[in-house]
């Protein structure tokens, strides 16, 4: 991929001192000035860094501190290399957030249609209304074509195309969420996104980070969609949360800790446990974070078909050394064994291993054990009855009366 730090929309301390700092706007607009050579960002004009331009170097287009833009097959044309240079110069990275999406607008056209900007002269509302639904599908399967032909981009690649789609993939899921139901589509846009939440142009991983919020508030009212989403990206997001920089660990870590407030899922419980035992302890201690959401959002007596699994999720997690989740798991098999009737809490006592940590929980709340200290004590013989073996006989033939030399049990089955 040739790509160049002149497209940065921030650099990455511009990037750590936004975060640090209150918001200026939240939208920021990156361009390179033609005639100054400088990069300007409204809102933080005192913080603009002095740049230079791109420069021809034979066949290459370079920027300042050296790294290659765009390669010629051929020896390129003066007007060629000018009109480059003036268009890499002046692309324009635009962030939105959920107070300023556009409606009906794309800042930057369809990527790859030619389709006709949205007719705003529209008098029927009803007309209206469909109109614009079909155009926001029109701009989501834009983007998904995108997706599906990346493999067939090859010199008309650059960086800024995979910005342009997260801004037009935002701008169709905001203001038409429904979209999020076509699972079989948004299972491939969510696999291109968990591929840029940590892209190494900031810009890009900035954008990418805010499409997937928004992704997920428009799943969260489809349980089966917003689970299959989730466990894509975590994986992903877990890893973004132990940068170093702030533009991919703040975001990651808002996501994660949305999902475990907005999931019961099992399967996401599963898929935090493995992570509460990762080798980066960073990891570990926000997965047990997670465990601890996911956990008081889960109504045990609606998952009792589950309790099994999150049961040996809780085993393996007592077993360890993550002490939040640890508190987490030992906190919710309590209140398993407070919600559950008799019957309920017996039956899974009977499943666990008796050595198990949370069998030792369940131990003092169950009646299996005094069931059968009662069932024992009915077989016993009564006081004072005797048996044939308890008989006094001879011994040895000596004449002389004695018991059995074998003490006598008595059994009992149940």
């Amino acid at each position: 991929m040739l790509a160049s730090a002149a497209f940065e929309s921030q650099s990455d301390d511009s990037m750590e001192q936004e975060a640090a700092a209150p918001a200026v706007c939240e939208t920021e607009t990156v361009a390179m000035d033609s005639e100054m050579g400088t990069k300007t960002i409204p809102g933080a004009i005192e913080d603009a860094k002095l740049i230079e331009p791109p420069v021809q170097k034979g066949r290459v287009i370079i920027s300042p501190d050296n790294k290659p833009l765009k390669q010629f097959k051929e020896a390129p044309k003066v007007d060629e290399v000018a009109d480059e240079i003036a268009r890499m110069s002046m692309f324009v990275t635009q962030f939105y957030t959920t107070e300023n999406m556009p409606k009906v607008t794309l800042p930057y056209g369809f990527i790859r249609g030619n389709r006709e900007p949205m007719d705003m002269n529209m008098a029927a509302p009803g007309p209206y209304t469909l109109l614009v639904k079909n155009w926001y599908n029109d701009v989501f399967q834009d983007c998904l074509s995108y997706i599906r032909h990346q493999g067939e981009h090859t010199d008309a690649y650059e960086w800024y195309h995979d910005f342009i789609a997260f801004t037009n993939l935002q701008i169709s899921l905001y203001n038409s969420p429904d979209l999020v139901n076509d699972l079989l589509s948004m299972e491939q846009v969510v696999k291109y996104a968990s591929l840029h939440v940590r892209n190494l142009r900031s810009a890009v991983a900035r954008n990418a980070l805010s499409f997937v919020a928004i992704m997920l508030d428009a799943a969260v009212s489809n349980e089966t969609v917003f689970t299959t989403l989730s466990l894509e990206l975590l994986p992903q997001l877990f890893m973004g949360s132990t940068s170093e920089k702030v533009v991919y660990r703040k975001p990651s870590l808002d996501i994660i800790s949305n999902i475990c407030t907005q999931t019961n899922s099992t399967e996401v419980v599963s898929l935090l446990v493995t992570h509460c035992s990762h080798r980066n302890p960073k990891i570990c201690s926000t997965a047990g974070k997670g465990v601890k959401q996911v956990l008081e959002n889960i109504n045990v007596t609606d998952k009792q078909e589950d309790m099994t699994t999150i049961l040996k999720n809780a085993e393996s997690i007592l077993r360890g050394n993550n002490s939040a989740a640890k508190k987490a798991f030992t906190d919710f098999v309590k209140r398993t064994i407070a919600v559950l009737p008799q019957h309920h809490i017996d039956t899974l006592y009977s499943e666990l291993d008796a050595g198990s940590k949370v069998a030792s929980i369940f131990k003092p709340h169950t009646t299996i054990n005094e069931r059968v200290q009662e069932k024992w004590e009915e077989c016993q013989p009564n006081e004072g009855a005797t048996t044939a073996e308890e008989t006094p006989t001879n011994v040895a033939n000596t004449g002389e009366t004695g018991t059995t030399e074998r003490p006598v049990f008595y059994g009992c089955t149940y």
